[in-house]
C-alpha cells in the first residue's frame, strides 16, 4: 500500500534535514580549526626531527581514521542477511564485530 505522508511528517522530516546539515557545518568548523592549530604548532617546532614527529602522527591519524571508516563499512556491509556478523556468531557484540571488521581493513 502507498503511504501518503502528511505534512507534519515533511516539516518533520525537512527540520531533521537541517540539523544534520548543521552538524556536517560544525563539523568542517572543527576540522579547519583542527588544521589552522596544527598548523600553528607546527611552525612553533624549532628542530627538524620535531616536525617529522608531528607529520608522522599526523599521518597515522588519516591512516587510523581510514581505517576505522573501511571497518565501519565492512560491519555494516556484514549486518545484511546472511552476513558475516551472524555467520560468525558476533552479532550480539559490537566491540567484537568491530575487531574482526577492522582486521579486514588491515588486511
Amino acid at each position: 500500500t502507498l503511504m501518503l505522508k502528511t505534512d507534519q511528517d515533511v516539516a518533520d522530516t525537512l527540520s531533521a534535514l537541517r540539523m544534520v546539515k548543521i552538524i556536517r557545518m560544525l563539523r568542517m568548523m572543527r576540522l579547519v580549526k583542527m588544521r589552522r592549530v596544527i598548523g600553528d604548532i607546527s611552525s612553533r617546532i624549532q628542530s627538524d626531527a620535531g616536525l617529522t614527529m608531528v607529520r608522522l602522527a599526523g599521518l597515522l591519524l588519516a591512516i587510523v581514521t581510514c581505517l576505522h571508516v573501511i571497518a565501519c563499512f565492512w560491519y555494516i556491509v556484514g549486518e545484511a542477511d546472511g552476513g558475516w556478523v551472524i555467520t560468525l556468531g558476533v552479532e550480539h557484540s559490537v566491540s567484537d564485530g568491530y575487531i574482526v571488521a577492522l582486521h579486514w581493513a588491515l588486511t
